[in-house]
């Protein structure tokens, strides 16, 4: 999720009597999600630019942990409440690099995530956060055409995302 207007530290900072967005972040996904409090794991907080902010976070739903797809869904559904709720302006549920990128012309896009060997730490004097550093980037090519596989028609749906077309080869699509 990315917000703006908002930096890792103020996140995490009590609003005076309030509580922390952080807080008020795992509140809302529990009740959200229908899970306890302490299976909400917000792991990541980085400051991308000057005053954005990306948040990432893992919910156990019992056996397993639940598919970002679903959390997603249900974050982006209830977008507006979740932006009143935080008091933040949040411009991206899955934070995906491709619409800003300079990719369009090259037959797709793709968002790869890298975490770093290092973490760091968001320390806001009343409470801190030892968060994993990850940087997410936009990889201008099509997922499909780095390895072969079956033909085009063999899907249910295009291999390729984000505008790529799927070809078929002699070796299976690209």
């Amino acid at each position: 999720m990315c917000s703006s207007d908002i930096t890792a530290k103020e996140f995490m900072e009590l609003r005076g009597k309030q509580r922390s967005r952080y807080e008020l972040l795992v509140d809302f996904l529990s009740e959200m999600l229908s899970v306890p409090p302490d299976e909400v794991n917000i792991f990541s907080l980085m400051d991308v630019k000057e005053r954005m902010l990306d948040v990432r976070f893992a919910v156990n739903g019992g056996l397993s942990f639940l598919q970002p797809e679903k959390m997603h869904g249900y974050l982006a559904a209830h977008k507006q409440k979740l932006q009143s709720f935080l008091q933040v302006s949040v411009f991206q549920i899955r934070a995906d690099e491709c619409p800003g990128s300079e990719c369009a012309a090259t037959g797709g896009c793709t968002s790869v995530l890298n975490v770093r060997d290092a973490p760091t730490v968001v320390d806001c004097g009343t409470m801190s956060l030892v968060s994993v550093m990850m940087e997410s980037k936009a990889v201008c090519s099509c997922p499909g055409r780095e390895q072969s596989h079956q033909p085009c028609a063999s899907y249910p749906r295009s291999p390729c995302f984000n505008g790529g077309v799927c070809v078929d080869t002699q070796h299976g699509y690209r």
